[in-house]
Parts: C-alpha cells; sequence; structure tokens
C-alpha cells in the first residue's frame, strides 16, 4: 500500500478529477444537424437519428486521452 502526503494525495485527486471532467465534455454527445454529418462522399447515415457527435474535435479527444494516460502512469509509479 503507497503511502504518501496528504498534500501529493490531494494533487493527484485533483489533476486526476479535472482531466477526467475535460474527457467526459469532450464526449459529451449532440444531436446531428444534418442527416450526412460527418460523412464523406456526399454519403449519409441510414438511420442519422441513432447517431451523434462529440463536443470535442477528434484531435481535442486524442489529447485529452493522452493527458489522462499521464496522470494515470503517475498514479502507477506510487510505492
Amino acid at each position: 500500500m503507497p503511502v504518501l502526503s496528504k498534500k501529493k494525495h490531494s494533487s493527484i485527486m485533483r489533476e486526476l478529477e479535472r482531466r477526467i471532467d475535460n474527457l467526459r465534455t469532450l464526449l459529451t454527445p449532440n444531436e446531428l444537424k444534418y442527416a450526412n454529418e460527418g460523412c464523406k462522399n456526399k454519403q449519409h447515415w441510414a438511420y442519422p437519428d441513432n447517431m451523434c457527435k462529440t463536443t470535442g474535435r477528434d484531435y481535442e479527444i486524442r489529447l485529452a486521452t493522452e493527458d489522462f494516460k499521464n496522470i494515470l502512469s503517475e498514479i502507477k509509479k506510487l510505492k
């Protein structure tokens, strides 16, 4: 069982919560405005009502995921 200062523990918990909240915000679903939104080559979704888009762009989600992985790796290092 790792032992760490309360200050370090509090810092880790704040960062973990901040990064989870950021990722959740970016993944929040939104309704499509058009049946072909997100499709390529003038295609459209067969059932657009079954589809949603995220609030965040693809690169924002990738960055937030990497950021989240970093805090997890810090937690993994606790001894």
